[in-house]
């Protein structure tokens, strides 16, 4: 497949100053060096709970924030042997039109959208920044991406606030669709909406895809959603990616304990899935001082000295070259997790419900 992304040890620190001379005494470690390769046309879906990098992955893919090391390699169908956007000033990534071919659409369309501005001011806002169009080709094509999400010209000359969530939600990605991007990446675009108008707009996503050929990098932390949606999931734990394979294969046999894990709150009717609900043991641990090892040791039952000592490396498993996992015992978890779930003893030990 063409690659259009690929972050190689990226890493984002975040400074934590004190003292009277605000000195820099340690930092928030938000990603600690990343791999992952992006192809064109497929969705990458990267889930896991609260902290664990999501969302900073995606601000530092589109240089809203500034990564801290590590390199992130853009492919443009015109140059194939990609360009280093961390090494890009803005006024740089301006020049060669790298803001055109990367948007993004914020998880509360309430606060991304301006206030003050009428919605064919707010949708040809992107194409005033690129250049290049006449304020008639502007009128014309916030019509047409008007009419793509679902809204009509009677829509033009009010304010966001007169729009109900999902509308605006729509205006938020007929925004981010207006210089033909090539990759978007949606921060929990849906988590604020009704479940009903949360389909609506994730069937419009799936729509614009496959219309221009979209790649999307899809962060959410509800994973039927990103299961709907993705073609691909990232599993992220403490600044860490933990395990990564195509959505069917990762829902068929997760591999690492985390995401064995993850998956058990799943919402179900079936008393028997409410029984094998995992409850993970003690807290996650502080991003500004990691556990040395794996990360996840601290809160994994099946951890082992080796754990504590080593970091696992992302490696393929076993038997699928394309499902990569961080774990030592990556071959043992599944039978494992069997185990633990026809025990009481053990189930109440690691504090299975």
């Amino acid at each position: 497949m063409e690659k259009i992304l690929e972050l190689k040890k990226l890493k984002k620190h975040y400074p934590i100053h004190g003292g009277v001379l605000r000195r820099q005494l340690n930092s928030v470690k938000a990603l600690d060096g990343i791999d992952l390769t992006i192809n064109r046309g497929e969705c990458i879906g990267i889930v896991g709970e609260s902290g664990c990098g999501k969302t900073t992955t995606g601000k530092a893919v589109i240089k809203l924030h500034k990564s801290t090391d590590g390199q992130i390699i853009y492919y443009p169908k015109a140059e194939p042997g990609g360009i280093d956007i961390t090494r890009l000033s803005r006024s740089q990534v301006r020049k060669i039109g790298l803001t055109g071919k990367m948007q993004m659409v914020f998880q509360d369309p309430t606060t991304s959208l301006n206030p003050r501005m009428l919605i064919k001011n707010i949708i040809a806002e992107p194409m005033l920044a690129k250049g290049g169009f006449t304020a008639g080709q502007r009128h014309e094509k916030v019509l047409e991406l008007l009419n793509l999400v679902g809204l009509t010209k009677d829509h033009l000359l009010r304010y966001p606030h007169e729009f109900s969530g999902g509308q605006r939600q729509r205006i938020a990605v007929a925004r981010a669709i207006a210089t033909n991007p090539e990759l978007i990446v949606l921060d929990e675009p849906t988590s604020a909406l009704d479940v009903s108008v949360q389909a609506q707009i994730l069937n419009l996503l799936k729509k614009l895809k496959d219309e221009f050929n979209l790649t999307y990098i899809f962060i959410t932390h509800h994973l039927l959603v990103v299961k709907y949606i993705s073609t691909r999931i990232v599993v992220m734990y403490l600044g860490k990616i933990v395990e990564t394979a195509d959505t069917q294969s990762l829902f068929a046999h997760p591999l690492h304990p985390y995401t064995f894990a993850l998956f058990s709150g799943i919402p179900s009717t079936d008393a028997k899935d409410i029984s094998n609900r995992i409850v993970l043991k003690g807290d996650v641990p502080s991003p500004i001082d990691p556990p040395q090892g794996c990360r996840f040791h601290t809160r994994c039952p099946f951890s082992i000295n080796l754990c504590e000592q080593v970091e696992p490396a992302l490696e393929p498993a076993k038997d699928n070259l394309d499902h990569k996992v961080a774990c030592h015992r990556k071959d043992e978890v599944p039978d494992l997790i069997q185990d633990v779930y026809k025990k009481d003893a053990v189930k109440n030990q690691f504090a299975f419900k």
